[in-house]
């Protein structure tokens, strides 16, 4: 009897957990290490040696979980899809897809990281001037165009593959010469979208360190011990003011602030998922590649009973 079982192609990705895992493990180090160098600056570094090598491993495997999650739904995608691995195309194409899934998926890492580390109460309401630099602005130790670059590389080639799939895929029902100028307008404005987007995704997330405060309904009080607010020798309370909340849009802030840290550290990303992409390709055995000429057909089931 001839099973019915389909051979797998080129549109299955034939990589098990222990495949999975090492792609999450290389793009968290990355990640996580490009990120934390945008953080700490070179004197900063020589101080500490030890210590920001240590916070770089630690910070890496607890974001370990969220890139195999990221790994993992993009590559599940890329299969159903169709999106393949045995050619260049299909390979770029499951990056991207790596990239996008990760972007999304770090964003509540980051607030996590900030509740460890408390850093939402670590930030002023009014930014304060520090050696030129206004803090609450930019706490990257590199100037806000490199920071800007870094955020353009992978909305640069996300936005080039949206426009491609808009572009090959919408009906214009136009002449031949003007089909074509349409779908070429279309993909060079998904390009031009993605720096001016970085731009204001960066003035978003500035806002945000300015904009963490303390998140309570407890309203002001406090007791000064003084002689001119002493009654019966007893301190008198001050008056109560208003609860402390959060700024306006302070969690859209946050949340713009998260995804550019994920963006400018898949900067890095971008090429360390691909190699690690074509590594596994390379590793797959060579029917998982075959071309669909070279597909055995699936016999009916009555040649198969046969």
């Amino acid at each position: 009897m001839v099973p019915l079982t389909r051979p797998k192609t080129a549109s299955t990705f034939a990589a098990d957990g222990q495949d999975i895992f090492v792609i999450s493990l290389v793009l968290s180090f990355t990640v996580i290490g490009l990120d934390q160098f945008l953080y700490t600056a070179p004197v900063q570094f020589q101080e500490a040696p030890g210590s920001g090598i240590l916070r770089w491993a630690c910070d890496s495997l607890i974001a370990l979980p969220l890139f195999a999650l990221g790994v993992w739904a993009a590559q599940r995608i890329a299969d159903w899809r169709g999106i393949g691995t045995g050619s260049r195309a299909g390979l770029l194409r499951r990056s991207l897809l790596t990239v996008a899934s990760l972007a999304v998926v770090l964003i509540p890492g980051w607030f996590a990281h900030n509740w460890l580390d408390n850093l939402t109460q670590a930030e002023p309401l009014v930014p304060v001037h520090i050696h030129g630099k206004v803090i609450g602005a930019n706490l990257h130790w590199v100037s806000d165009p490199v920071v800007l670059a870094l955020m353009v590389v992978p909305l640069l080639a996300l936005a080039a593959w949206g426009g491609y799939l808009i572009a090959t895929r919408v009906r214009l029902r136009l002449p031949r010469a003007a089909d074509i100028a349409a779908r070429g307008i279309i993909m060079a404005a998904a390009i031009t979208a993605a720096p001016v987007a970085a731009w204001f995704l960066q003035k978003a997330a500035d806002r945000s360190n300015a904009a963490r405060v303390y998140n309570t309904s407890a309203l002001l009080s406090v007791k000064v011990h003084s002689h001119v607010l002493v009654k019966n020798g007893q301190p008198v309370p001050l008056p109560k003011g208003p609860p402390v909340t959060p700024a306006p849009y302070a969690f859209a802030y946050q949340v713009a602030h998260a995804f550019q840290d994920a963006l400018a550290g898949l900067a890095i990303g971008l090429p360390v998922a691909l190699i690690a992409l074509f590594w596994i390709a390379r590793r797959l055995p060579a029917r998982d590649h075959q071309s669909p000429d070279q597909q055995v057909p699936v016999p009916s089931l009555r040649e198969a009973t046969e």
